[in-house]
Parts: C-alpha cells; structure tokens; sequence
C-alpha cells in the first residue's frame, strides 16, 4: 500500500506540470495492458495501419501487464511521455478518473453516433462527477450460467431458474449428487469464494461494496452481512470443501457464476455442454431487481496527452462495427454494442445470454487501492468458508480496514484540489 500511495503521489506530482517531452503531433502512443496475442497482432496488422493511413499519424505501441500497469502509466508521466490512448480497468473511472489522470470525453462522445448503441447502464458506470471517462470495448458482464440438461435430470424445468436465494439455495441442494462417501459427482454451483462474487451478493441484497458519495464503506451493515451468511449457506449446499468428479466445462456441475469467455471455453472444451447453456440474473427476492455484476475494461485518453483529437480517432476507429466485433470475436468476452448481437452470435452461440441482462447491469467498486481490498475479502472469505471465522467477524474486520483505505482516499482528494 506504501509503494502505491508513493506511485500516486509522484503521479500527482507530474500531473500538475507541463509535459516538456510530449510527442510530436503526428504520433500518438498507445499503452496496451493485457490484449490477448489475438487482439495485438489485429491492433497491429489491421487497426494501426488503417488509422495511421487515415489520419497520417503514427502510432506507438507500449505494452505491460495489468499488474505493471500504474507504475507504467507513472513512468510515462514522470518522462513526459504520457500515453495519448490507453487500455482502463474496471476500476479506472474512480481511480484515475478521481485525481485527474483522464481526460473527460464528453466533448467527443456526446456528437459520436456509436454511443446511442451503448445500453445507458453501461455508460453511466463509466463516469465519475457525471463525466464519461471511458469507452467500453471490453465488458466483464458476469451472470449465473446453468446447465439445462442437469436442471432436467434432476427434475427441474430447465427453461424456468431460481427466483430468489432461498430457490437457488433449494436448487443447489437438489442439484448436488454424491458419486461415494467423500466424493461430490455434480455439484449444484460451483460456487466461488472471492471479492467479485461477495460483491454480486451485496449488491442482490440491496447495496453497494462502497458509497462513493460519502465515502462510506457497506460492510457494515445488515444487507453486507446477510450476504456472507448466504455465502456460507451456498458454501455448504454445494458441498465445495469436498473433492468433485470434475466443474462446470466438463458437466460436473450445474450452475456457476461468469462471463462470456464461458462461451470460448466451451467451444474448445466441451460444446455438449454449450447447446444446452441457459444464463440468468440472481436476485434476492423474486421481487427484487436481478443483478448482472460487472466489470468494464475499455479505452481513454490521458490528461496530459497533447494530442487528444487524434487519440479520440483512434478510439473511435477501435470501436467501429467491424473492429468491434473482430475485438469481441477474438477476445472472448462482450463489447457492449447490443445493436451488433446478431453478428456476435454468429460467432460466439449463445452469447445473447449475457446481452439480455444489459437493464440489470450493477458495476462492482471497491476503495482504492483495490487490490488491498479485494485481497482481504478474499482471504476472510476463505476463512469463514472454512468456519475458521464468523461472518459478522469477518465483516467487522473487513469494514474497519475498507473505511481506513476510503479515508485515505478523501483526503488524497481534498489536498490535490
């Protein structure tokens, strides 16, 4: 947490100050994180030399990981050499967007036709203060996916999901068959026991991880705890502790929680399982709102860039209807552009699943830094799955670090105004 508060504050630092080695105005840089080798060597062979043909300017390509990626960014900046266009995490509307690293781009998207063709829900979890930060084009969309010939053998209707926690609970149970004493042959759910999908059930049961309004964290209340109780509940029906005959891609269990790469996995691993794919949002209550929990990676453009006009060109050549469906077809999960479905289908069966639960789209959010925060989670989730801790426990420790590291954060901000 030392090393990121002094990469921030050296961030900070160079923010406030001219860039004396900006790059020429007929180059921009683009710092890619993460592309798959399918998508770089599009980027590179098709994308690049139809913007630079276009537009006569260059482009330079800088490549890290995610996990390098904020020292990258504080590198660039320090050398004035802030990347022009950049690859965003989830997280990157509030982290960054927050401290004045990116650059608002309303000025572009409010007159680019492409935007209409974004579901609002998804635009609206890109901003920060009502600003758009970022351009999706790589949507972590993560819903209940379900085997329906499992659903059938073990009497259900495969065409109908639980309606509520207690029927997903009931359908875990029910679902889950033992092949011997100490050996599960299907589970109900392969339940996971992580920071994403604590945050899914929060959320199902009414609130956020964190109110950004006030800076407050929610692990303390009673919606926050009723969630990890539930957890645990899930835990146990679906018997995770013990040994299985094989997970989901292999039909050894009946529901998880994902997003559209499900689809490329099953393609190459088992497409028995891909025809009989169902997918729906949980909720808590059958009248309560479903939630699809999400997870946006997209495009922006850096504060300091100097050549802002060009970069927005080459976000908007990225995320035309060609190169957006190629992006999406090589990169496994969605785009967001719900206009091109019928296409997408083409290439990814079933990936409708997930376009169909755009209106219950809830973004997931955790204080910065949110490696810190996630990280905790996931160990106390660990330990209350093993029953080494109560989930009020765990919460209660949970909260009291979460509130430090959002204090922290408020005050960051106040002093760079």
């Amino acid at each position: 947490m030392q090393r990121y508060s002094v990469l921030i504050a050296l961030l900070a630092a160079v923010l406030v100050s001219a860039s004396t080695g900006a790059m020429a105005q007929n180059s921009i840089s683009f710092l890619n994180v993460g592309m798959k080798p399918p998508q770089l060597e599009y980027m590179e062979s098709v994308i690049i030399p139809e913007y630079e043909a276009k537009f006569k300017t260059k482009v330079d390509v800088i490549t890290t990981d995610w996990g390098g990626r904020m020292e990258k960014i504080t590198v660039l900046h320090a050398g004035g050499m802030a990347p022009d266009v950049l690859i965003t995490g989830y997280y990157s509307p509030w982290e960054e967007g927050s401290r004045g690293m990116l650059a608002p781009l309303d000025r572009y998207a409010n007159s680019w036709s492409n935007l209409r063709k974004y579901p609002k829900p998804l635009i609206d979890a890109l901003r920060w203060n009502g600003q758009l930060m970022v351009i999706p084009n790589d949507v972590d969309l993560r819903i209940y996916v379900y085997n329906k010939e499992l659903f059938a053998a073990s009497g259900f209707d495969p065409e109908m999901t639980p309606q509520s926690w207690e029927e997903q609970l009931q359908y875990t149970q029910r679902l889950t068959r033992m092949q011997d004493a100490n050996r599960v042959a299907v589970r109900g759910m392969d339940v996971l026991r992580n920071a994403h999908m604590y945050g899914s059930l929060v959320r199902q049961a009414g609130v956020a991880l964190v109110n950004f309004d006030t800076f407050k964290s929610n692990l303390n209340t009673p919606e926050a705890l009723s969630a990890m109780e539930y957890f645990q509940e899930l835990w146990e029906a679906a018997k995770m502790g013990m040994s299985a005959a094989g997970n989901f891609y292999s039909g050894h269990a009946a529901m998880l929680f994902g997003n559209a790469t499900i689809i490329y996995e099953l393609q190459k691993t088992n497409p028995d399982v891909l025809a009989q794919l169902g997918g729906f949002s949980p909720k808590r209550y059958p009248d309560s709102d479903p939630v699809a929990y999400t997870f946006i990676n997209g495009l922006a453009i850096s504060s300091a860039s100097k050549n802002k006009d060009m970069a927005w060109e080459l976000i908007a050549l990225m995320n035309n209807d060609t190169h957006v469906i190629k992006w999406q077809e090589l990169g496994g999960r969605i785009a967001g552009r719900v206009d091109l479905v019928r296409e997408m289908m083409r290439m990814q069966p079933r990936v409708e699943l997930w376009y169909e639960q755009f209106d219950y789209l809830q973004p997931h959010i955790t204080p910065p830094p949110r490696d810190v925060a996630q990280t905790l989670i996931d160990n106390l989730m660990k330990q209350v799955s093993e029953m080494r801790v109560t989930p009020k426990a765990a919460l209660e420790q949970a909260h009291t670090t979460w509130q430090l590291l959002l204090n922290e954060w408020q005050e960051e901000l106040r002093g760079n105004r």
